[in-house]
């Protein structure tokens, strides 16, 4: 065997001939920054009608109890990005237009 390295041939959709792009990696949750297994609920949860949101803002409200303690002084724009990264990764695709058209129906 030689020392050489060899690149592995680009990946074809089902061999006729087109490169797939990569996919791109699901985002990185560092272990310290996990939901809690309780709610926290001495924690008052910010109000976020007032945003324009991918979802219902009373499920950011609700979600907010869960975030982890060092999170609950960040800016609700950080919390916000935090919780709808989770919303989106553990929400079906289906499911999560069911949500935003049920909410702008109101």
């Amino acid at each position: 065997m030689s020392g050489d390295r060899r690149e592995s041939p680009p990946v074809t959709g089902g061999g006729n001939g087109v490169v797939e792009p990569e996919k791109k990696p699901a985002p990185v949750i560092v272990p310290s920054q996990r939901l809690r297994l309780h709610a926290n609920k001495d924690h008052m949860p910010e109000s976020y009608e007032d945003l324009q949101l991918d979802f219902c803002p009373s499920i950011f409200s609700s979600l907010e109890k869960y975030l982890p303690p060092n999170m609950l002084h960040d800016s609700r724009e950080e919390k916000v990005k935090f919780m709808r990264d989770i919303l989106l990764k553990y929400l079906p695709h289906g499911e999560r237009t069911r949500v935003r058209s049920n909410y702008h129906a109101f």
